[in-house]
């Protein structure tokens, strides 16, 4: 079974050096990244043969097109995960599994847990099956005006 389509790497060249990320150090992560054979849909990064431009427009344009705020165009990117849901859409995955972001707690995941939120219903809503294999609580608000 094939574990891994495709990676998403949203970051720059700097911005990936000069993060700390638990596990894997920086430098070899970019060396991996410059020298796999998977394919790569990069936003800020060049210069390999695996990598391919992601289709931000493109993806703005024909999932985000019909919603705007007091006449502006919206952004709903606030995390890599919502770029890779994005992707998983408009190339027309079926069913898209999500691993090991349970988003509950830290300064970072306030801001990200609404569009994680957003992309999970507009693919839900286009007919995707999304399984969150990982408890959170992302969608476990009480029912509104509910008895408990």
């Amino acid at each position: 079974m094939k574990r891994c389509d495709a990676v998403i790497e949203v970051h720059s060249e700097h911005k990936i050096k000069t993060s700390i990320s638990p596990g894997i150090p920086n430098d070899e992560y970019l060396e991996w990244l410059y020298t796999t054979d998977t394919l790569i849909y990069t936003v800020h990064l060049s210069c390999s043969e695996n990598f391919k431009p992601y289709p931000l427009e493109e993806i703005k344009r024909d999932l985000l097109g019909s919603i705007s705020v007091m006449g502006r165009e919206i952004n709903n990117f606030s995390s890599s995960i919502d770029y890779a849901l994005a992707l998983g859409i408009y190339l027309g995955y079926e069913e898209i599994e999500l691993y090991g972001m349970p988003m509950r707690t830290g300064e970072e995941y306030t801001h990200q847990r609404p569009g994680l939120a957003f992309w999970v219903g507009l693919a839900a809503g286009r007919g995707v099956n999304i399984n969150m294999m990982y408890e959170n609580d992302l969608f476990d608000s009480p029912l509104y005006a509910g008895d408990k």
